[in-house]
């Protein structure tokens, strides 16, 4: 057909991607639609059997563990507000001489007459 084989390749895929999207809002709407959202009364009984189940008084803990030193915290806040407080300059760049401008070294000719070479 002497068409372009990439300009055939762009179209073709923009219209795969206009049909997976069509497809995936119809999947999303049939989805919610078969949705069955609980009722308020069934969430607040779910929620009383899973505390009911848990049981945290025969969990045994190390007593090193249960009580976290603040020496090493206190280290990291003095240390991150060290950081913070250093602001970085912003690089200023020097002028530069133009091709036509007259030369910095004095001589009176252009500057790619001069030194531009």
């Amino acid at each position: 057909e002497q068409k372009d084989p990439l300009l055939v390749y762009k179209l073709e895929s923009v219209e795969l991607f206009k049909a997976m999207l069509t497809r995936l809002n119809a999947e999303t709407m049939e989805l919610l639609m078969k949705l069955d959202i609980p009722v308020n009364e069934e969430i607040q009984s779910t929620n009383k059997q899973e505390t009911q189940q848990h049981n945290y008084d025969n969990a045994q803990t190390n007593s090193e563990q249960a009580v976290p030193s603040r020496e090493g915290y206190d280290e990291a806040i003095r240390n991150s507000g060290a950081q913070q407080k250093v602001k970085q300059q912003p690089v200023v760049a020097e002028k530069k001489v133009g091709r036509n401008d007259p030369c910095p070294c004095g001589s009176g000719k252009k500057y790619k007459q001069c030194h531009g070479k």
